[in-house]
């Protein structure tokens, strides 16, 4: 086992309330280059990650159906009601939509490394593992990206970074999505070392 992993598996625990152990761990960690539907992309080395409201969106498709009826005048008293529900619904989503647009949140990757928002670039090369972090919070579960790292001293750290309201058509979610680029951003780095390693052989 990866003793980034095993670190990291171990402070998750460490979390846990007794009623948690006992029922068994209410937390789903996978390494990105195990996550389901994880699909690799050769030669693409830079990516970069908005979030996206569109859960909110597909709320106004669903509602579709009822602004019809009240076009046609099926549904005389609610009406006035349920079009100032759906303006109220639809300006709350311009609203939120351009916040995010003007936010700095945002996934960076390239052949360097990761970068979350605006923060210092997290390089490859300090990086002993990437993992999707799944937790129960209130009725829903929440995907987190978690990246960790290891000093001089041999200390492991982490850094978590929340995946919601980050969209993906992919059917496993966008967690699988960052998965998939980041390890196509690996292998795409390791083709290449290696591809200098055997000219590097041959010259020798």
């Amino acid at each position: 086992m990866n003793e980034s992993y095993k670190w990291l598996k171990e402070q998750e625990e460490l979390k846990e309330s007794k009623i948690e152990k006992f029922l068994g761990p209410s937390f789903i960690l996978e390494q990105t280059n195990n996550f389901p539907g994880l699909k690799r992309t050769d030669d693409v080395t830079d990516f970069e990650f908005h979030p996206r409201p569109v859960k909110g969106f597909f709320g106004i498709i669903l509602l579709w159906p009822f602004v019809g009826l009240v076009l046609m005048g099926m549904i005389k008293i609610l009406s006035a009601v349920l079009l100032l529900c759906i303006a109220g619904l639809v300006i709350h989503l311009t609203i939120y939509w351009r916040t995010m647009q003007k936010s700095d949140r945002k996934i960076s990757l390239n052949g360097t490394g990761i970068r979350f928002d605006d923060e210092q670039l997290i390089s490859w090369t300090d990086i002993t593992l990437t993992a999707i972090l799944t937790k129960p919070i209130g009725r829903n579960k929440r995907n987190f990206l978690v990246v960790v790292t290891k000093g001089a001293d041999n200390s492991y750290k982490r850094k978590d970074y929340e995946l919601t309201d980050y969209f993906s058509w992919n059917a496993y979610g966008f967690a699988s999505t960052i998965s998939s680029k980041i390890e196509s951003i690996r292998s795409t780095m390791n083709s290449h070392n290696n591809g200098f390693a055997a000219m590097a052989g041959r010259q020798l």
